[in-house]
């Protein structure tokens, strides 16, 4: 074998002897000498050899040296840079501790902007970006029905559709649907009405949840006929059966008829919002499902590589085999695809927040303008010092730097209060708001400190340190020197100037926050005290749900209301008793498309929707409801079966402007209705009042 001249070899292996790289660089110039040696000769190897080792010897150990050399600089200038920032940490300490009242005025300040921030930043976190504890919140879809006579933008699914789109749909999996039950639960003699939902199979593993305890529904459970089931929240298992794990295989009582227990659900777990038990649904087969009534909410979740765009395309194609199949309930019905968290957030709870954070930034704002003047008047007692320090050779950036640091351990130390200010405002929040509506709003329960708020709120005071203390710290950097040392006037008009400045701009911010934080005040004591069409003072409500097993029909049910109310004016003390489908103030979930006699829509698609309510005479009298025209219900409305009608006020002016509506006939299409007569108007939030 062909070997490189020894001595050029000996040269290049002792100049590389420090370097990691010498054999990896000896040895390919050994293959490469071989290489030229066989093809030009030895000579003219050897003399390429050596004139590679020369230049190699002499290049590799100085780029070293230029590596090692800049390692060091570096970390020399990375030490110095440590060195600096903590002497000026130590020194913003000191000079914090000097003027105490004005740390503790500026801390406070900081700390109640701040605070309130991180208070309404935990709000949209909880309440709209993290509602629900999913494991895979974009994968999870629900699922609407659209049409022309659906008035809203998320209506609910027909049984009988959702069935076909469970057999054939392909790109979404664990297609499941819910639909609300007010359960009577009786265990131990105690009997209490809970709210719950019966869902088809797959329901918990579309959300991605599981079972604390138990197992959850299978497809067999929808069987008509079988056993009974039910699933428990976490809440309900230890409010009524003290978290005894032994519950799974136990029968209790609902409803009238004895369920298993098959499992538990874990904490924080409570959909639908709510939610505290859950039943499988099954269709008696006599009964099958219908296609035109839609009570289903649907969800599911998208299968593993298949996008929302593909499932709304594949959703399309079936509703429109539907609407051809069956094009009495499904003529023109479409189906849209939305994400769980889109879907089911209500649409002004968004834009409220938002509103709300935008405001709470306007009082940060505020708040960054005092600590600023607070600053420059800090400054100018400085300025003395700072010129002294500019004339003995300090750089003009290493004082901003000095002064940022300051203001940056300001703000960091109004972290800690503010997390308290913004705990304290919402544990205050949720003690104020009513168990039953607090259950209702999803994400209200998990509201609290975490790991994002703490990072949110210390990268805004970082901001905020930036905001505030710059322009002072600028102002007092770059003042003249020689006019410093000599008492100038011209720096001290210039700060008095640019204070007053401040002092201009923060009074026009926060005129127009004070102005609309007074309004709305003023609209929510309105609201809440103002005329609400009814006088609530001494009326106490029950709600009553009758089980279809006893109570199957609707004669049954009036026979039943009757007696209760009858028994309930009979009770010590009682001076009324009336009944109603649903109170004032709650949601009715009954809207009606009509149609007004005299009035006809041109397309069936623009015909109005209502809400209507349900009531005995005595209803209007016990809330003490004025009847401005005609008149109020009587015995004999339901005595004869003639439907009649009560009408809003806003209801009339809108269809009869010009008109008397007594007298006149409205037209139900698709309800239990045929025609009512409306016999009065009232004041009203509803639209329609029937006689019950």
């Amino acid at each position: 074998m062909t070997h490189p001249p020894a001595v050029f070899e000996w040269l290049l292996s002792a100049a590389l002897a420090r370097d990691d790289r010498v054999e990896m660089v000896v040895g390919d110039l050994h293959e490469e000498f071989a290489t030229r040696a066989a093809r030009d000769g030895r000579g003219r190897a050897s003399c390429w050899y050596a004139a590679q080792a020369l230049t190699l010897a002499v290049r590799l150990p100085a780029a070293r040296r230029a590596r090692v050399h800049a390692a060091a600089e570096s970390r020399r200038s990375g030490d110095r840079f440590m060195r600096n920032s903590w002497r000026d940490v130590r020194s913003a300490v000191r000079a914090l501790r000097k003027r105490r009242g004005l740390t503790a005025i500026v801390t406070l300040t900081l700390a109640l902007g701040l605070g309130a921030n991180a208070a309404i930043f935990n709000l949209i976190d909880r309440l709209v970006l993290r509602p629900y504890p999913l494991k895979d919140p974009d994968a999870v879809v629900l699922l609407s029905e659209t049409g022309p006579r659906l008035q809203y933008k998320k209506e609910a699914v027909s049984p009988a559709n959702f069935f076909d789109w469970r057999a054939h749909a392909t790109k979404l999996i664990f297609l499941s649907a819910d639909a609300w039950w007010d359960a009577n639960l009786v265990d131990r003699g105690q009997p209490e009405r809970v709210a719950g939902f019966q869902v088809t199979s797959g329901f918990f593993e579309a959300l991605g949840a599981q079972t604390a305890l138990g197992r959850t529904f299978v497809r067999d459970d929808e069987t008509f006929g079988r056993h009974h089931v039910v699933i428990l929240s976490d809440a309900l298992w230890k409010r009524r059966f003290d978290a005894d794990r032994s519950v799974v295989g136990r029968t209790i009582v609902v409803d009238g008829e004895p369920h298993v227990v098959i499992g538990v659900m874990p904490p924080r777990f409570s959909f639908p919002e709510g939610s505290e038990i859950w039943s499988p649904i099954a269709f008696d087969p006599k009964m099958p499902p219908r296609r035109d009534l839609r009570y289903f909410t649907v969800i599911g979740h998208l299968r593993p590589g298949a996008s929302l765009e593909d499932a709304q395309s594949e959703m399309s194609v079936l509703a429109a085999r539907l609407a051809r199949d069956y094009p009495d309930a499904n003529r023109d019905h479409g189906v849209r695809v939305f994400t769980l968290l889109s879907g089911m957030l209500d649409e002004g709870t968004g834009p409220l927040l938002a509103l709300w954070q935008t405001s709470a930034l306007v009082v940060l704002l505020i708040a960054c303008a005092n600590i600023a003047n607070l600053l420059l008047a800090r400054a100018t007692e400085r300025r003395r010092e700072i010129a002294v320090r500019l004339a003995l050779g300090a750089s003009r950036f290493r004082i901003v730097r000095e002064l940022l640091t300051e203001s940056a351990l300001l703000a960091l130390v109004a972290v800690p209060p503010a997390l308290g200010f913004a705990w304290l405002s919402l544990r205050a929040l949720r003690v104020s708001m009513p168990a039953n509506i607090l259950r209702f709003v999803p994400g209200f329960e998990s509201l609290g400190p975490d790991f994002r708020l703490v990072g949110f709120t210390i990268a805004l005071a970082v901001l905020t340190a930036c905001v505030f203390g710059l322009i002072p710290a600028l102002q007092a950097a770059t003042s003249e020197v020689a006019e410093t040392l000599k008492e100038g006037g011209r720096t001290a008009t210039g700060r008095q100037l640019l204070r007053r400045a401040i002092v201009v701009a923060e009074m026009s911010i926060a005129l127009p926050l004070l102005v609309a934080a007074g309004l709305g005040v003023l609209g929510t004591y309105r609201l809440v005290y103002g005329p609400q069409g009814y006088e609530p003072d001494g009326v106490l409500t029950m709600k009553l749900v009758l089980p279809e097993r006893t109570y199957p029909d609707e004669p049954s049910r009036r026979q039943f209301m009757a007696r209760a109310i009858a028994g309930l004016r009979g009770i010590g003390g009682v001076e009324q008793a009336a009944g109603v489908n649903n109170m004032p103030t709650s949601s009715s979930n009954s809207s009606r498309t009509i149609e007004i006699d005299g009035h006809p829509a041109p397309d069936p698609r623009q015909l109005p929707s209502v809400d209507f309510r349900t009531a005995t005479p005595e209803y209007f009298s016990l809330l003490r409801i004025p009847i401005q025209r005609g008149r109020a219900f009587t015995d004999a409305d339901r005595q004869d079966g003639a439907p009649v009608a009560i009408v809003s006020e806003s209801m009339a002016r809108t269809y009869w402007p010009n008109e008397d509506p007594i007298g006149r006939r409205i037209r139900a299409p698709n309800g239990p209705w045929l025609t009512v007569r409306c016999i009065g108007i009232t004041y009203s939030r509803l639209a329609i009042l029937s006689a019950s």
